[in-house]
């Protein structure tokens, strides 16, 4: 079979704001030196009535040079668009990662000129809470929840199953002090 090479015009979404789902969220290594950026693709939901359903826009998200840490602000708002409460937070980037993949969130979307590709391109400005949580399956999280309780049950079959092990070792022990008292008491009598 031959193919045929196409031109691909990609257009772009206009400014405003989507409805989308994180389908991918990960830290990547770049360039020579292999620093670390955010990566994150937004896919525009279709289960929403609204223009360029299941387009795709990237963010890259990149540590500062001062700090060598990731924008403290906006990895914030991203988590509250996800659905985590204000005040509470994730400890580590993996964290941040495995809280947003799959949520659903309100992008706001901007057109600007990317100097260097010689283009237009689509950026992400905002993120803000999902305006249709009833189509977004309430419960986006869920399967978080989920693997979290799995996990939390899975460290508490162990330490069960470790007080069982120190039970039976307790249980020795005295069967063997018990033995060796009785094991005393035979050695005085013969005394």
């Amino acid at each position: 079979m031959a193919y045929t090479s196409n031109e691909n015009e990609v257009k772009l979404l206009n400014d405003g704001e989507y409805e989308c789902v994180i389908d991918d969220i990960r830290e990547k290594t770049y360039g020579m030196e292999n620093k670390t950026c955010l990566s994150i693709q937004f896919r525009v939901r279709n289960d929403v009535e609204q223009a360029g359903k299941n387009r795709i826009v990237f963010e890259t998200l990149y540590k500062s040079k001062e700090t060598n840490d990731y924008n403290g602000k906006r990895i914030g708002n991203l988590l509250n668009a996800c659905g985590l409460p204000v005040g509470e937070s994730k400890d580590t980037i993996k964290e941040v990662c495995e809280f947003c993949k799959g949520a659903y969130l309100l992008v706001g979307i901007g057109t600007r000129n990317n100097e260097y590709l010689g283009k237009n391109e689509n950026y992400v400005k905002f993120y803000g809470k999902t305006k249709n949580a009833s189509k977004a399956s309430t419960l986006s999280n869920e399967p978080k929840q989920e693997e979290e309780i799995t996990s939390k049950f899975a460290v508490i079959e162990d330490l069960k199953a470790q007080i069982v092990k120190i039970d039976v070792k307790k249980t020795k022990l005295e069967e063997d002090i018990n033995s060796i008292i009785n094991k005393m008491w035979e050695e005085y009598e013969l005394t």
